[in-house]
């Protein structure tokens, strides 16, 4: 097995028509073992040379006397299996819990997984021995331990529903859908076959997190002038974050504050553009809003989002929305089942997990700002425009390239992202909970400096609650001083609330 692998062997039918599957690899050859199981998405016998010979083919040509039985040689043989395989081919007859993956979002037997649509191109030979190349769309699921899945609809009693079908990708994996990628997938294929082959070949794509982070940083300083420069570097993590989210329980929320062309939406443009499958929602109904938000799973930016609620009659919807926007920042609260009245109110089960950005000029409510971590704009100074004049913003070409890396980071460093995570768990404090992600991020990053920028700008961004008894000059003090050190010169009813 390896690049020859044969197109047949990602087929379903090929594997049903046999009642038993044996490799002949070495039992030291776990990757090619492993490999060929993953194809099959059943348990192989592996079997041994017999004694006496040091190959197959030296016991192929060997007088048929000195060689035991074929069917002998087969049924000492030890079997190969997978977790999930076995799972699911060791489980007793009967009734059983059903629960999917949602492979989209999902961080699964310590891997990531990731959809994405392809192209097959293919000879077909007809009955009358009539070839012709035909192609047809076919999504994929790549693991991030190099392997790519198919999805399998499994075996039925005839007459069974099309909505009561199991679906398991060919690792076994438990699925409620066939897979689908991302309306907004940022992966491109041929970046994802240059880390298959890498994966393969045991060798690493990926810089270092300090490097990838730096050129994050280096892009959005280029497309966008903030007044706090350590803002630069929590946005960075963001964007990396994005791309390891299924990894987290809970994750932040950005809420991107100023006035009017400050560069708010040139700011969420460029965030859309280099997250993960990043996706920009502008003026548009609640509805389409979270269905976008549970297609996209990625970095998600909300352009001015007090205009969906401004909406001719979709207060309702909009009261929906932020009630879902509330919960999604933590990945057991995130689905919610949503009537989409523009739709015949028909009802969806959606999942809102991820990252967002939410760009406005009146702020947000006390429950969601919560989940919020604040970056401020404001209009640049003419010294600094002066600085700034032929400064190149990113281009597209430059953006992709950069968000193919990041995906390929992610897949390659899973595993130390959990690990790190695991070993500084959260308090159970919502302030700490959202920007654990940042802090196991810029642990992995090992980076001094980065680690001081990014506790900075979150400590700038923490405010104060009011309580009963505190008195309202306070209050106002309070906010002008906390504003001014965000580098805000004009203050508004708006901003100290």
């Amino acid at each position: 097995t390896g690049k020859g692998d044969p197109e047949e062997w990602q087929t379903l039918e090929f594997w049903q028509q046999w009642s038993g599957i044996f490799s002949a690899l070495p039992a030291a050859d776990e990757h090619r073992n492993k490999r060929l199981l993953r194809f099959a998405c059943q348990p192989l016998t592996r079997v041994s040379v017999p004694s006496g010979f040091a190959s197959w083919g030296g016991a192929a040509s060997a007088h048929f006397d000195r060689v035991p039985r074929f069917s002998k040689i087969l049924s000492v043989g030890s079997k190969i299996m997978d977790n999930d395989i076995q799972s699911a081919k060791s489980a007793k007859l009967g009734r059983h819990a059903y629960q999917p993956v949602d492979v989209g979002r999902a961080f699964h037997n310590g891997c990531l997984y990731y959809p994405t649509r392809t192209m097959m191109r293919e000879v077909h030979t007809d009955k009358n021995g009539q070839s012709t190349t035909v192609e047809r769309i076919e999504t994929v699921v790549i693991r991030s331990d190099g392997d790519v899945l198919t999805a399998l609809e499994m075996p039925a009693k005839p007459g069974t529903p099309i909505d009561q079908r199991v679906w398991r990708l060919s690792d076994g994996t438990l699925v409620d859908e066939p897979p689908t990628p991302s309306r907004n997938a940022s992966w491109s294929w041929q970046n994802i076959q240059d880390f298959l082959v890498a994966k393969k070949e045991g060798k690493g794509l990926s810089g270092s997190l300090t490097n990838l982070v730096t050129e994050v940083r280096d892009c959005l300083v280029r497309a966008v002038w903030l007044p706090n420069a350590d803002d630069y570097t929590t946005l960075a993590f963001v964007v990396a974050a994005s791309f390891v989210q299924p990894v987290f329980k809970a994750i932040p929320y950005l809420l991107v504050c100023g006035d009017k062309g400050t560069g708010k939406s040139e700011l969420g443009i460029v965030l859309s553009q280099i997250g993960a499958n990043g996706s920009i929602i502008g003026q548009t109904s609640a509805a389409s809003a979270a269905r976008m938000m549970h297609e996209g799973r990625g970095l998600t930016v909300f352009d001015d989002l007090e205009s969906i609620g401004q909406k001719r009659g979709n207060d309702s919807g909009y009261t929906e929305l932020i009630q879902f926007l509330k919960v999604s920042y933590n990945a057991d609260t995130a689905k919610k089942i949503w009537t989409d009245s523009s739709n015949g109110f028909r009802v969806r089960e959606l999942n809102g997990f991820g990252i967002k950005v939410i760009n406005n000029t009146v702020g947000t409510d006390g429950i969601l700002g919560s989940r919020m971590i604040r970056i401020s704009t404001r209009k640049m100074p003419k010294s600094v425009a002066i600085e700034r004049n032929g400064m190149r913003g990113p281009g597209a070409s430059e953006l992709k390239r950069l968000q193919d890396k990041l995906h390929v980071w992610a897949f390659e460093n899973v595993a130390v992202v959990d690990a790190v995570y695991r070993d500084q768990i959260p308090a159970s404090e919502r302030e700490d909970q959202i920007a654990a992600p940042l802090r196991v991020l810029a642990e992995v990053s090992n980076n001094a400096q980065l680690k001081a920028e990014l506790e900075r700008s979150l400590a700038r961004s923490r405010t104060v609650a009011a309580n009963d008894q505190t008195e309202p000059s306070d209050i106002v003090r309070e906010a002008a001083t906390n504003l001014i050190k965000c580098g805000q010169y004009m203050l508004s009813a708006t901003n100290v609330a």
